[in-house]
């Protein structure tokens, strides 16, 4: 007894030891995930941030070179323009021809420019308009009465731009002592950042070209400039539904693969759609847009309304100020040469190109990335401390069963010794001639007898339970009467029921239906219950056996085996348990009743195998009633003639 509780404290300890260690791995294992939870929220936060930077630098990016490839498809001509300021009138007019010709051989789109108007600003002349025929030649015509408004604009700004050009040469240049006055008149003017101005309503272009009228013998370099003006009306079919699709096609994609809905909008009052890569595309002032450039003038900045005082920056500072492009106070482009949209009100708008994201926005849409990244990281998480709760789960389970298993060998190996040493112990007596006579000889024969049937049972037991396990086992299924189950498990156990002085009772209910199972399977499993109630029914040995007709929980029709004992029951909290192998309780270890852990569980194995179950009520000190609860057969004809035969149990 000593050795026995020493060794049941060194187990009790280890086992105190090992589920402190689970539980501080517990722990560091939550605290690990919830670490990684926190970082996984605060990580996804900063990514947010970044990607919606970087996705909104990046659609502003295409924006501008969409922008700045539409500048040079409809202002490619003026761009190119290069003109000899002291060149004289005919010279200026070879000149734009020349331009316009290599232009056009080289433009992708040279429709796009249908009318080109040329008002000049001639000394001797005066104010004269010219227009470009189709044999690319000028030719004096009245000025058109759609360019009305935009001549009253340019004459006056003319004033303001040759006055401006004035100043900076008497600033900048000294009066010249030699050398070429024509180079020197080039030289100054060139200086000037002049802007392209563009009537959006029209749509036209205008390009000023400053020119000096030199007098060959006095070379007057400080004479104010003269301004002409050079103005190119374009198509807009062809801008809206060839220029705009193209490159909207080139910097976001086709429109049925686009990422993004893009618009340009235009108009007086109000904003018309000029082009859409999606008919969807909802009305400019229904819904924000993620980014919005303007198509002429600052991509960001104000308008210079009415455009009534410009100011023109020499080159050199436009140049210094390259750096600087793109903020909304900065009026230099990152063009020598920047351009204007005109208006002539407060109230004229102007073109505009639109992006949206199609998921809505890219706010909404960088949420909705984010929502999805923390889903997927918190449920890999989620996925982890499963994983690890069904490990240390299977852990415990693994080392419950390896106690159990060693249990369970330790149990066999009692089980097996106590018999083969009485078998031998019988077996010395008899060969070295210790039983005197024939009644000695009885005695020995009846506990040899009795201790084989311990074994067989002990092996039929182990290789019974081997068998459940295997899936390819198979069972003799044939219709069967209950009295032949019952009468079966009573001979196999008789033995066992003597030795313990036991009183068995039998109370078999008369015409029960046929149900259908192993006949020897369903008595091994009957008879397994029965010594269960045998070992634990206490001191007054008793054990009842009924049978009867029942309803399962289903309604449907059942036949109810119950075994009965008068033992001290067992507890609610081992209850649970009873039917897992290998499994017997504190208390019977303690109690030293023999037993290997595998009877109850490979009964109810057998009854799950034959469609039925076990279950087991044991009030507290009013011993245990095991049912084993098996369906009827659904024979209702042979049922019906083996009761009118009277071969129905009874």
């Amino acid at each position: 007894m000593v050795r026995t509780f020493h060794t049941s404290t060194v187990m009790n300890r280890f086992t105190l030891t090992n589920r402190v260690f689970s539980t501080a791995v517990v722990l560091v294992l939550t605290a690990v995930l919830v670490g990684l939870a926190v970082l996984q929220y605060r990580w996804s936060a900063e990514m947010s941030v970044a990607n919606s930077d970087r996705m909104a630098f990046e659609l502003e990016q295409s924006l501008l070179r969409l922008r700045e490839d539409l500048h040079l498809e409809v202002a490619g001509m003026c761009l190119r323009l290069q003109v000899d300021p002291s060149a004289s009138t005919r010279e200026r007019r070879r000149i734009y021809v020349r331009q316009f010709e290599s232009w056009r051989r080289t433009a992708r789109h040279p429709g796009v420019v249908t009318n080109v108007v040329l008002l000049e600003n001639d000394a001797k002349e005066g104010v004269q308009t010219l227009a470009l025929d189709d044999q690319v030649k000028f030719h004096i015509q009245p000025w058109p009465a759609r360019f009305a408004q935009l001549r009253k604009k340019l004459l006056a700004i003319s004033s303001d731009l040759a006055l401006a050009g004035s100043e900076f040469s008497d600033q900048q240049v000294p009066p010249p002592t030699g050398g070429d006055a024509k180079q020197a008149a080039f030289d100054v003017l060139s200086t000037y950042s002049e802007p392209i101005l563009v009537d959006e309503s029209i749509p036209a272009i205008a390009l000023p070209v400053y020119h000096v009228a030199t007098d060959s013998g006095r070379k007057n370099m400080r004479a104010k400039p003269e301004i002409d003006w050079l103005v190119v009306e374009l198509d807009r079919e062809i801008i809206e539904k060839h220029i705009v699709p193209e490159l909207v096609a080139k910097f976001f994609g086709k429109p049925e693969k686009s990422e993004y809905q893009i618009a340009m909008f235009g108009g007086q009052e109000q904003k018309d759609l000029l082009y859409a890569n999606d008919p969807a595309v909802v009305r400019y002032s229904e819904s924000p847009a993620d980014d919005t450039v303007r198509v002429f003038g600052p991509p960001h900045g104000p308008p210079l309304w009415g455009l009534a005082m410009v100011v023109v920056l020499p080159k050199s500072r436009t140049m210094a100020a390259v750096d600087k492009v793109g903020e909304a106070e900065d009026l230099e482009t990152k063009w020598p040469t920047r351009i204007e949209p005109i208006h002539y009100t407060p109230e004229q708008k102007d073109w505009e190109i639109i992006a949206r994201h199609r998921n809505g926005s890219l706010d909404a849409l960088v949420a909705s990335t984010r929502r999805r990244t923390l889903i997927t990281g918190f449920a890999v998480l989620i996925l982890l401390g499963a994983s690890m709760a069904m490990l240390l789960v299977s852990s415990r389970r693994a080392e419950a069963l390896a106690r159990q298993q060693m249990g369970f060998v330790a149990a066999v190996s009692h089980e097996l010794r106590t018999p083969l040493a009485v078998i031998c112990s019988a077996a010395d007596n008899i060969a070295d001639g210790v039983v005197p006579d024939k009644q000695r000889m009885v005695q020995y024969g009846t506990v040899i007898k009795s201790s084989t049937r311990q074994l067989i049972h002990l092996v039929e037991q182990v290789l019974s339970f081997a068998a459940t396990r295997d899936e390819r086992h198979r069972y003799d299924l044939a219709p069967i009467q209950v009295s032949e189950v019952v009468n079966d498990a009573c001979t196999n156990t008789a033995w066992e029921i003597r030795e313990a002085g036991v009183k068995l009772e039998c109370d078999v209910a008369q015409q029960l239906p046929f149900i259908m199972g192993d006949r020897a399977a369903l008595a091994h499993c009957l008879q397994n219950l029965i010594t269960n109630a045998v070992k634990y029914g206490g001191p007054e040995r008793w054990v009842r056996v009924t049978a009867k007709l029942g309803q399962s929980a289903k309604g449907s029709v059942e036949v109810q085996i119950a075994v009965k004992d008068r033992g001290v029951g067992i507890s609610d909290k081992e209850i649970g348990h009873i039917f897992e192998p290998f499994y017997r309780s504190q208390a019977v270890i303690s109690a030293q009743i023999r037993g290997t852990g595998l009877g109850l569980s490979l009964a109810i194995t057998i009854a799950r195998a034959m469609g039925g179950t076990i279950t087991v009520s044991s009030p507290p000190g009013a011993g245990s009633t095991f049912v084993l609860h098996l369906p009827v057969i659904e024979h209702p004809t042979l049922n019906t003639g083996m009761q009118k035969l009277g071969t129905a149990p009874g």
